[in-house]
């Protein structure tokens, strides 16, 4: 069973689609901005 946002019932309203803004983030720390991918295939390096 799936249910939306909408349907499930919680004491704050949720916003239908949202995404993480790691933006201020990424610039305080300096950090580049990788795509996933990317970003992926340096951890995969960095851990084996």
């Amino acid at each position: 069973m799936r249910l939306t946002t909408a349907e499930y019932p919680l004491p704050a309203q949720r916003p239908s689609y949202s995404l993480l803004d790691c933006s201020s983030t990424r610039q305080a720390l300096e950090l580049p901005a990788l795509h996933w991918r990317q970003a992926l295939h340096q951890l995969l390096q960095a851990v084996a």
